[in-house]
């Protein structure tokens, strides 16, 4: 049985993992947002080129096989806590993992990895990559094909969306930072985890990425994916 690190732990392994990243003389210590999901070749819903851009973003069968294991494992671990009903996303899990694992090191990084399933740092975040990519080219792809034969797409049930939140004590290395943002898709903000205005910038970032879902602070308004990230952030900068 794989070792699990569960989400209340997360934010105490956000401050150490990220602290570990830290390097005061190569980053600026500024913010940086997500890097933009590039769609230039396809012409229209049913272009072949579509096809060249999800070969591109094919991840391998070993990811598949790990990120599915992690999913039950994890789910059939988190249900066991409670005897009602659960929300519940392995996959934000996973990817705040990852996110926490590319930038950790020592027994952190080795823990974190193998809760993962994985070893190879660098194709945990390549594989990420093409993952959140895939998804981003298929809904792009039915919105094209809805407006092409004048119909409403439907909005997708599956939504990714990544931040990092760093003290303001500490800068992160710049590679790092540049991975989360490429890789991830991840922005990243400096604040002061003391002043109350943090968790209102957190919970902006959460309703913008929920677009309003989650305004009346209803847990049970976010959908499963943001859930995990809302969760994972009011536990590191306290309640919003």
């Amino acid at each position: 049985m794989r070792k699990y690190l569960w989400i209340g732990a997360i934010s105490a392994a956000v401050l150490l993992c990220l602290s570990g990243c830290s390097n005061p003389e190569g980053g600026d210590g500024k913010d940086k947002e997500a890097a933009p999901v590039e769609i230039e070749a396809a012409a229209s819903g049913y272009d072949p080129a579509w096809e060249q851009l999800f070969d591109e973003t094919e991840i391998s069968e070993a990811f598949r096989e790990d990120l599915r294991e992690f999913a039950f494992d994890s789910t059939a671990a988190a249900s066991s806590k409670t005897d009602g009903n659960m929300v519940f996303s392995p996959l934000s899990l996973y990817y705040a993992l990852s996110i926490l694992g590319t930038g950790a090191s020592g027994e952190t990084e080795a823990e974190i990895l193998e809760a993962l399933g994985v070893r190879d740092k660098a194709e945990l975040a390549s594989q990420c990559g093409k993952l959140y990519r895939r998804y981003v080219y298929s809904q792009e792809q039915e919105k094209a094909i809805a407006g092409e034969n004048g119909i409403e797409a439907q909005e997708s049930a599956v939504r990714l969306a990544n931040s990092l939140w760093i003290s303001e004590k500490h800068v992160l290395n710049p590679k790092y930072q540049e991975l989360c943002s490429e890789e991830f898709y991840a922005s990243s903000y400096y604040v002061d985890f003391t002043d109350p205005e943090t968790g209102k910038q957190i919970g902006k970032w959460i309703s913008d990425q929920t677009e309003g879902a989650s305004d009346d602070g209803d847990p049970l308004g976010y959908s499963a994916c943001d859930l995990e990230y809302a969760v994972f952030l009011r536990r590191m900068a306290g309640p919003v």
